[in-house]
């Protein structure tokens, strides 16, 4: 019956899977040990966002749209079941979700992670993962590429490029890092809080280039212009085919009306990840201003494509 089930479910995966874009829904993994790993939570889901993101064939809505289908669904509230991952794949429009545990014992990370069919709420593979602590970015990839195997799509060699980068070899530095991130995730963050788990990421280790370009996206959303513009220019420099500082350079130039150079920095992260939808509507923000309207509506239109719940697009 078991072996029915599973057959059953992959036949609806499969032609859920024939449509454009794989809808992917990550819930958050429950810690099932000491507390002081709860970080772990966040910062799978932060590596696992960035890959999906990176993959052409898959979509993860926005963190907002997601984390009100997870409470409209009940999650946190009682066990997460079957009828619970129907829910939220209703209510979040995705097909498959991506949950599961894990605990951390003696520097060693075990993950249990579970792929499900949101269609009825069953389970189509449940994974177990073990590695040392500082090899989590491994565990991160395995789970994508297990996606992939499911989805039975291949990806290009940009996209394997993109997927296999790994943003530090450092856990220890990883840790500072999404402590950052998750106090600037907060309500009300604290951005002395942020910048100084950012720094101290960096001197964990020196080429944490995400922690740079995350530092300088504090600095940029803190008005500090001049200060963001430093972080951004020096990982470009190191790494010039690392995508995301040209990003945030372009967000700066954008704000300093030198459009011209900003839409040179979005063109180049498009030149790196075409499937940067944020890139694509800037350069059509800009396009509008410069009353390029047939080369704006196709940017806001490829933004669109790629996410299509990023309603900024729908309003230029």
């Amino acid at each position: 019956m078991k072996l029915k089930i599973i057959i059953i479910s992959l036949l609806i995966l499969s032609s859920l899977f024939a449509q454009d874009k794989r809808r992917i829904g990550l819930i958050p993994l429950e810690n099932k040990g000491s507390s002081k790993y709860d970080w772990i939570s966040y910062g799978l889901e932060y590596l696992l966002l960035n890959k999906f993101s990176v993959i052409s064939v898959f979509y993860v809505p926005e963190n907002e749209i997601f984390k009100k289908a997870l409470q409209e669904s009940g999650y946190g509230t009682r066990p997460l079941d079957e009828r619970m991952i129907y829910h939220i794949g209703k209510n979040a429009e995705v097909e498959v979700t991506i949950s599961g545990n894990y605990a951390v014992n003696r520097n060693t990370l075990s993950v249990q992670v579970i792929f499900s069919n949101t269609f009825n709420g069953s389970k189509i593979l449940a994974t177990n993962y073990s590695q040392p602590l500082p090899k989590l970015f491994d565990i991160a990839n395995t789970i994508v590429y297990d996606m992939i195997n499911l989805a039975g799509n291949g990806i290009s060699d940009s996209e394997k490029r993109l997927l296999e980068f790994k943003i530090t070899n450092s856990a220890k530095a990883f840790e500072s890092f999404v402590r950052g991130y998750m106090e600037s995730e907060k309500t009300n963050p604290r951005p002395e809080v942020v910048i100084g788990l950012f720094r101290k990421a960096i001197r964990e280790d020196a080429k944490f280039w995400e922690a740079y370009y995350n530092l300088g996206i504090t600095y940029f959303n803190d008005r500090k212009y001049n200060e963001a513009l430093k972080q951004f220019n020096k990982v470009i420099q190191a790494l010039p085919g690392f995508e995301k500082p040209y990003y945030g350079r372009g967000l700066i130039y954008e704000k300093q009306k030198k459009y011209d150079t900003a839409i040179a920095d979005f063109k180049k992260v498009i030149e790196i990840n075409p499937n940067d939808y944020k890139s694509y509507y800037y350069l059509g923000k800009i396009q509008v201003r410069q009353k390029q309207y047939k080369e704006a509506e196709k940017n806001l239109t490829k933004a669109k494509t790629i996410n299509p719940d990023f309603a900024p697009a729908y309003y230029e």
